[in-house]
């Protein structure tokens, strides 16, 4: 809609300038119609003119790109997710206060940290037969079931 006013003022424009064709003179309003592929232009006296819709030229250049926008607000505060710690086991039970604990997760693997006096690690244990590396030597077991007893 906004193109076809425009090229109504367009022609109307160009038509207030002077003759388009020298035969015809416009002297009162003329009507603007539009049809299929074109305009159609009736002025009184004359005979009607349909000037017809051009075909779209080549796409033009990309432009440069925008500026980035202000940055949005705050989310709303997602669910609580669960823990991936499902039990803490402290095998042979509190006995110093540096006491070495296993972490049992989700998956139900269990995990330990200990310390080789010059590096602390993170390791899976799987089943079989262990001791504290705290001042405590506890020795406990991880069963096939991964169950932990000492």
């Amino acid at each position: 809609m906004k193109k076809l006013l425009l090229f109504c003022v367009v022609v109307l424009f160009l038509a207030g300038c002077g003759p388009i064709n020298p035969a015809i003179t416009i002297e009162e309003s003329c009507a603007l119609a539009r049809v299929e592929n074109g305009v159609e232009i009736s002025c009184p006296g004359q005979d009607p003119i349909v000037v017809y819709d051009g075909e779209a030229g080549a796409p033009g250049e990309e432009g440069a790109e925008g500026e980035q926008g202000p940055e949005g607000g705050q989310g709303v505060r997602g669910e609580q997710g669960e823990s991936p710690i499902i039990e803490i086991i402290d095998p042979c039970g509190k006995e110093s206060s540096y006491d070495e604990v296993l972490f049992r997760l989700s998956d139900d693997l269990i995990y330990a940290v200990y310390s080789d006096k010059e590096k602390v690690h993170l390791v899976e244990l799987i089943p079989g037969t262990y001791t504290t590396t705290d001042s405590t030597n506890c020795k406990f077991t991880v069963t096939e079931d991964n169950d932990v007893i000492w």
